[in-house]
């Protein structure tokens, strides 16, 4: 009997492919208030839904934080990958596998 290999994998991005289960609580409202003590968490949390939904851009979200947009490089330079996910995504483009990761939703809307 042949075995059967899964045709496609998805992975989810938080707590799967990185490190941080939830990257809001443990990575951004650090980051943010390390760099403006003042913005408060709900203010935080808002602003990153609001943009998650497209409603501001990544420069208004880090406008709305009270920085710089020019500091999201930094910031994303803080996520890090779980251990053995290169090694899964090189076995998989070894193996000829199709492989999909992260359905993930984004702040960098189109609004301003």
């Amino acid at each position: 009997m042949r075995e059967s290999v899964p045709t496609t994998v998805l992975l989810d991005a938080m707590g799967v492919i990185y490190r941080a289960g939830d990257d809001v609580a443990e990575l951004l409202v650090p980051f943010i208030q390390a760099r403006n003590p003042d913005a408060p968490v709900a203010g935080i949390e808002a602003s990153y839904l609001a943009a998650s939904l497209g409603q501001l851009s990544a420069a208004d979200f880090w406008k709305h934080s009270g920085l710089d947009p020019s500091v999201e490089d930094e910031y994303l330079n803080e996520h890090r990958l779980q251990d053995g996910v290169l090694d899964f995504c090189t076995g998989r483009k070894a193996n000829h596998s199709p492989f999909h990761a992260c359905p993930t939703m984004s702040a960098s809307g189109p609004k301003s």
